[in-house]
C-alpha cells in the first residue's frame, strides 16, 4: 500500500489502491443505482408524499455507496458495495402506495364493467 500525506493534521493515510471495476461489476452498480431511483410513479399527489419518502432513503443510499466508491481513500470493491446498496434498498421497498400503473388499470376496468365499456 502507498502512504500519502493529508492536509487533515492526522498524519498519512493509507491509500488503498485498488484495480479498477471490471465491465460487469461496473453495470451491476449502475443496474442497482438505476433499481434505487426508477420506482413507479404515484397515482395521486397524496400517495406521491409516500413515494417521495421512499425515494430520498433510497437516493441517500445511492450517494453513500457513490461516495464510498469515489472516495480517493475508498478501498473500492464494487461487488461489496452494490451488494450492501441492494440490500439497503430492500429496507425500503417501493411499497405502501398506489402507482399510476395501478390506478390506471383500476379505471380500465371500470371502464370495461359499465354499459357499453367493452367497444
Amino acid at each position: 500500500m502507498i502512504l500519502k500525506d493529508t492536509t487533515f493534521g492526522r498524519g498519512k493515510l493509507q491509500d488503498h489502491s485498488s484495480p479498477a471495476p471490471t465491465r460487469d461489476e461496473l453495470l451491476d452498480a449502475l443496474r442497482a443505482v438505476l433499481e434505487a431511483v426508477d420506482i413507479p410513479y404515484a397515482a395521486t399527489v397524496g400517495e406521491q408524499r409516500t413515494r417521495d419518502s421512499i425515494l430520498v432513503e433510497r437516493v441517500g443510499h445511492v450517494a453513500v455507496m457513490l461516495r464510498g466508491l469515489l472516495a480517493e481513500d475508498s478501498w473500492r470493491n464494487w461487488a461489496w458495495s452494490t451488494a450492501y446498496l441492494r440490500e439497503r434498498l430492500a429496507d425500503h421497498p417501493a411499497t405502501g402506495y398506489k402507482t399510476w400503473e395501478t390506478r390506471a388499470a383500476e379505471l380500465e376496468a371500470a371502464r370495461m364493467a359499465s354499459p357499453g365499456g367493452a367497444r
